[in-house]
């Protein structure tokens, strides 16, 4: 899962996230989690395949394979269903 740090900048008349720090000092504010080809991530509640997270947040979320989870998902709606 890629990660990108995300830089806030406050301005007169608006606020600029980027990933480009203007100084080699500036501290990340956020996290943009990225899921890799045929993931998603989750956090156990959300499935998203990019997030931006506060920092703080990063490791409640986990990468997780698509396929196992959508098999996961028909298997429960089979459970649900009563099909055998």
């Amino acid at each position: 899962m890629p990660k990108v740090n995300l830089y806030r900048y406050e301005e007169t008349d608006k606020v600029i996230i980027t990933p480009n720090a203007r100084a080699e000092t500036d501290t990340p504010s956020r996290m943009r989690l990225i899921a890799d080809e045929n993931c998603i991530l989750t956090d156990g509640t959300k499935e998203v395949i990019v997030i931006d997270v506060m920092l703080d947040e990063v490791d409640k979320w986990q990468e997780i394979n698509a396929e196992t989870e959508a098999d996961l998902k028909a298997q429960a709606y089979d459970i649900l269903m009563g099909v055998e």
